[in-house]
């Protein structure tokens, strides 16, 4: 039995215990191919590359966090860079964070105070679907 809580209540699901490029492999070692990319983390890089193992090691190592609402790192800056010389001409900043989510409601917030700086603080109105997820 798990404390921990499940997605599904009723069923048993599988234990993961590792993964190697598109695949995860279960306590029994039954090979799954793992179509959810991560799921909620989006991360579509594949399982046990240990090249991108390595330079997270090494970040961590370095400095494992830092909110970028507060002070910035020379890694944020090199990342902005290269996403900036792979952007369409005439973008010019990047605003880095961790989700879907976060990106949602940062663009909203940043539209709100576009309109206020341009002296329009009536149109503070955003439209959205109905029961719909805006984010990862």
């Amino acid at each position: 039995m798990t404390h921990a809580l499940l997605r599904n209540l009723t069923a048993t699901t599988p234990r993961m215990v590792r993964g190697e490029g598109i695949y995860l492999f279960d306590a029994e070692g039954r090979r799954y191919i793992d179509g959810s990319s991560g799921s909620s983390l989006v991360c579509n890089i594949g399982h046990g590359v240990k090249e991108i193992a390595a330079v997270m090691s090494s970040q961590a190592a370095e400095l494992a966090c830092n909110p970028f609402h507060c002070s910035h790192t020379q890694a944020y800056e090199e990342m902005a860079a290269r996403l900036i010389g792979l952007a369409p001409p005439g973008f010019a900043k990047v605003f880095g964070v961790s989700s879907g989510s976060e990106a949602v409601e940062n663009s909203i917030k940043f539209g709100r105070q576009f309109q206020f700086a341009c002296g329009r603080p009536s149109k503070h109105l955003t439209i959205s679907r109905w029961q719909s997820y805006h984010g990862n």
